[in-house]
């Protein structure tokens, strides 16, 4: 199975090309410019490369968030459009759930946080199953401190924390689980695990209508929405 994946949901813009989860080709670039401005002259560069057309991909994988508001509806808005045109699967995928894939040779329970602003994060877990990565519950936007007492009402002591929420906020995630692994190297979801993530989903039949339908996955309002829905609340 061949598979287009990408991830614009972070301020890198990752793409890569998959022969089921044999990478074949893969680029990330960090620079000033917008993701709608680097994606698709990095797609057409990996086709040349490649040899391949996108009429050959088999399945479509995009990062559906938590992540950069703007970034992630570039990408959502582009593999629509491939897929309308070539009429092939695609799917959504989570950036903690990619997150979680890039350290599954880990046995711990892993956790994945991404640093919301203001000692809030995006929090997920997940659990290691003959290297294919399952969520043990629903993905949340928590602030750092009902994540930690989250954590601690499962009795979980020894996870395995990746994301830049790890970085973000160490001290305190060490002082409150010093049995745990801290992988500060696992900062962004990247486009190689959203197309591994894609592949055993859409293997197993592991998928909602959301996934398919490329819904975005926000977990919370953005910035411009809350200050609207604050400004009305002022005013009634």
């Amino acid at each position: 199975m061949k598979i287009l994946s990408i991830d614009t949901s972070n301020n890198i813009c990752s793409i890569a090309v998959l022969e089921d989860t044999t990478v074949i080709y893969e680029k990330s670039m960090d620079s000033s410019l917008t993701h709608s401005k680097t994606l698709m002259p990095m797609i057409k560069e990996a086709f040349d490369l490649v040899h391949l057309t996108l009429q050959d991909i088999d399945l479509f994988a995009c990062c559906k968030g938590p992540g950069s508001f703007t970034g992630i509806r570039i990408g959502i808005a582009t593999i629509k459009a491939f897929v309308d045109v070539y009429h092939k699967p695609c799917l959504g995928i989570s950036s903690l759930e990619a997150l979680a894939y890039r350290s599954m040779e880990d046995s711990h329970m892993v956790c994945p946080l991404i640093d919301a602003k203001h000692s809030n994060v995006y929090f997920g877990l997940f659990a290691n199953e003959n290297g294919i990565s399952l969520p043990q519950e629903d993905e949340k936007a928590f602030s750092l401190e009902e994540c930690i007492i989250h954590l601690k009402e499962k009795k979980l002591s020894s996870l395995s924390f990746v994301g830049d929420g790890t970085f973000s906020y160490q001290e305190m995630l060490k002082e409150n689980f010093p049995d745990s692994t801290f992988h500060q190297d696992i900062m962004q979801s990247d486009a190689i695990s959203v197309g591994k993530a894609a592949y055993f989903r859409y293997l197993s039949h592991r998928f909602s209508d959301s996934d398919r339908l490329l819904h975005p996955l926000y977990l919370k309002k953005a910035q411009a929405e809350r200050m609207l829905m604050e400004k009305k609340k002022e005013e009634n």
